[in-house]
């Protein structure tokens, strides 16, 4: 496979079909993700009527005019929270949508077919189930993992403390080189996890399999291909960094002039309503420009791992543009 010409190809995709950006707005291109979530474990400590009384008088009144707010406005609370979580539900059921037209679209085009914006949704919404199964499989696998892992971690943890004196120091630089090749296998499975899983996505939509044959195209490719899929995914890795630098840096070029102009109002008119309604219009200006530069980044991604998944099963075999050696 010719990489250089892959991200070449991945890109000239990307910029001449620009409706594919409107699925980019909903559909991330993250291959795999270890997201790290707060142990908030069982606590023993509980505040009393002399805790509180221990706290300055002003804090004091604070968190009771704060309890008596959310006394009297636990309905608009939770309507709140049940707004967030049917918007929630809603962007999932775009994202899935989303992920199934890019899949489908990316691969057309790729291969030189004639698609549109409304053939590559409407191919998405038809496919919402199997995507649908696919992500709450995702979910099973990595769930899988960390109850193993959990397992593992606990059951090393009951050793040590049987252990004592140098049997117990012992044990413990044991668990630590144990834990650090636990460490890297749990990433590495993480990534399998992940490539599989865009790989399957690929060939859902490409295929028109279920979900568990898609799977197992997935990580058949990646069990017949390792080294060369490990390439692909360093070079995604690479290439996902200076993406989000490059947004990060588009953002700042945007954040320069708005805030500056929201500054200079604020210092020449003070806190007036002029002011305020630049400062919004500028706020949604700069998160429209921030989530346009990211939906750029995402398609340019579902190229590239698309190419990477035709050029794998042998279907850019007879394109000039990627071809594998």
């Amino acid at each position: 496979m010719d990489y250089g010409r892959l991200i070449g190809e991945a890109w000239r995709l990307t910029w001449r079909h620009k409706f594919l950006w409107v699925l980019g707005l909903f559909a991330p291109s993250t291959v795999g993700s270890c997201s790290v979530s707060y142990p908030g474990g069982s606590s023993h400590w509980r505040m009393d009527s002399g805790d509180l009384r221990a706290l300055p008088p002003d804090l004091q009144r604070g968190l009771v005019d704060a309890a008596f707010w959310l006394y009297w406005n636990l309905d608009l609370i939770l309507l709140v929270l049940a707004l967030a979580a049917l918007v929630g539900l809603a962007l999932l059921v775009v994202s899935l949508i989303a992920q199934g037209g890019m899949a489908r679209g990316t691969a057309d085009v790729a291969l030189g077919q004639p698609t549109s914006l409304g053939q590559v949704w409407e191919t998405g919404v038809r496919l919402f189930w199997r995507y649908l199964l696919l992500f709450l499989a995702m979910i099973g696998l990595v769930i899988v993992v960390a109850l193993v892992v959990g397992a593992v971690v606990a059951l090393g943890v009951w050793v040590i403390s049987l252990a004592s004196g140098a049997a117990q120091a012992v044990s413990i630089a044991f668990g630590v080189l144990v834990g650090i090749v636990l460490f890297l296998v749990v990433v590495s499975v993480f990534i399998a996890i992940g490539v599989g899983v865009a790989f399957a996505q690929r060939a859902v939509a490409v295929e028109d399999v279920g979900p568990v044959a898609g799977l197992g195209i997935g990580f058949r490719l990646l069990r017949e291909r390792p080294w060369r899929t490990l390439l692909v995914w360093l070079i995604s890795l690479a290439l996902s960094i200076g993406a989000g630098l490059a947004v990060a840096l588009g953002v700042l070029v945007l954040l320069v002039p708005l805030g500056g102009i929201a500054v200079l109002l604020f210092i020449t008119t003070g806190p007036s309503a002029g002011a305020f309604a630049y400062s919004a219009v500028a706020l949604t200006l700069l998160v429209a420009g921030a989530w346009l530069l990211s939906a750029i980044a995402n398609t340019f991604f579902w190229h590239y791992w698309t190419l990477a998944y035709l050029s794998f099963t042998g279907r850019l075999a007879d394109q000039p543009e990627v071809r594998e050696a």
